[in-house]
């Protein structure tokens, strides 16, 4: 296994590294998104204790236990000025391609750059949280409601849902980097599958 040594003398290996520089991305980038959000809340006078609209059944594109997609149309609901929800759909589209970017650049096989991927989008989205609660104090609990993301249409969740699935990003995301040769032991699960 090749190390890095750094200035102090400590080593570092090479996959340690990524995962490192991955969660200092993720958690500068979920500062970032926080703020947009905190200065959205202002634009639009919403306060801290912000409540969604209920949906009808009617609004509803997919519903699972404590979760569901909304239509599309419902975005206006959300964010009732059309070149502001524009501008939002770009802005989470843009979010999305640059976490998938950091994976492409910081990692050489198909599965490390998925699993940098994993982490950077686990750390942002459960950072973006944190930042929320530190500079507005929300939610007040992780059973509160959030609109996770506008594309295709809102998605809608109470908070601990996104931070469980954040958790799960990140092992699977350090089990991808981690592992050098996930390629051959898939490929060997494919090969005795098919015997």
């Amino acid at each position: 296994m090749k190390t890095n040594k750094t200035k102090n003398g400590l080593i570092v290996s090479p996959t340690l590294q990524t995962i490192i520089l991955t969660v200092v991305f993720g958690i500068a980038f979920a500062l970032v998104e926080a703020a947009i959000v905190i200065y959205l809340r202002k634009l639009f006078g919403i306060d801290g204790n912000y409540e969604l609209p209920i949906p009808t059944k009617e609004d509803i594109m997919v519903a699972l236990p404590h979760f569901v997609v909304l239509k599309s149309i419902w975005g206006k609901t959300i964010i009732p000025q059309a070149n502001i929800l524009y501008i939002e759909l770009m802005r989470e589209a843009a979010t999305i391609i640059m976490l998938a970017t950091v994976g492409i650049l910081a990692a050489r096989h198909w599965w490390q750059r998925l699993g940098v991927f994993l982490i950077a989008f686990g750390i942002w989205d459960i950072f973006y949280y944190v930042f929320l609660y530190l500079f507005l104090g929300w939610p007040p609990t992780l059973k509160t409601y959030d609109v996770l993301f506008l594309i295709p249409g809102p998605w809608i969740a109470p908070v601990w849902l996104p931070i469980l699935i954040s958790i799960v990003m990140i092992c699977l995301g350090c089990y991808l980097v981690a592992t050098p040769n996930i390629a051959t032991k898939i490929s060997v699960f494919r090969s005795s599958r098919s015997k």
